[in-house]
């Protein structure tokens, strides 16, 4: 069995947002932010994130001085190192805190949990007639959650984190990997250097 996601109303569930970047990245291939670039403005989401103490007033600055009065993509914050000064975002670790970060700031707004639905049902720019990738029955698979992938089977520490492989936490269920990170810090996730042994 697996749990299947029906509607953007069931996004108000943060991990559930993520449950949906990730099940993208597995289908697709492709990294969500990347592909998805403009799905959320990254002005406004720089300053919820400087609102809720993931990041400093100097490193807001920072991104803003970047920008140059330009727009913001959401990869210039969450996949840059302004933010993530070791791993760009783009350790095991540093990106499940990245998205867990923009499934955070996605499910509160429903014009978001819409854009975020939409992009992996009938709205999927550059797949073909803008629609991901559907069972037999129609069902988006970035929608389709295996049970395993629900369960959380233990809160893991930081030291924990650090002495894992990469093989270690990519096999860990997505609920795990959400746990494990939503109460680091930025700085401590991407403090985590990956082990491949």
């Amino acid at each position: 069995m697996s749990y299947i996601i029906k509607s953007p109303d069931e996004l108000k569930d943060p991990f559930l947002c993520y449950c949906v970047f990730h099940r993208f990245m597995e289908e697709a291939g492709e990294d969500y932010i990347d592909y998805n670039e403009r799905i959320v403005n990254g002005t406004p989401l720089l300053f919820w994130m400087l609102g809720k103490g993931y990041i400093s007033d100097k490193e807001t600055e920072e991104v803003l001085e970047r920008s140059n009065g330009k727009y913001i993509y959401v990869s210039d914050i969450l996949k840059d190192d302004v933010i993530f000064k070791e791993s760009y975002g783009d350790t095991s670790i540093g990106s499940v805190k990245s998205y867990s970060i923009l499934a955070e700031y996605m499910c509160q707004i429903s014009e978001f949990r819409q854009r975020l639905y939409d992009s992996v049902n009938n709205n999927a720019t550059g797949f073909i007639d803008d629609k991901f990738y559907k069972d037999e029955d129609g069902i988006s698979l970035a929608c389709i959650i295996s049970d395993e992938n629900m369960i959380e089977s233990k809160l893991y520490s930081l030291e924990e984190l650090k002495n894992m492989t990469v093989y270690e936490f990519d096999n860990l269920s997505y609920k795990d990997q959400f746990n494990a990170v939503r109460n680091l810090t930025i700085e401590e996730s991407d403090s985590v250097e990956e082990k491949y042994e």
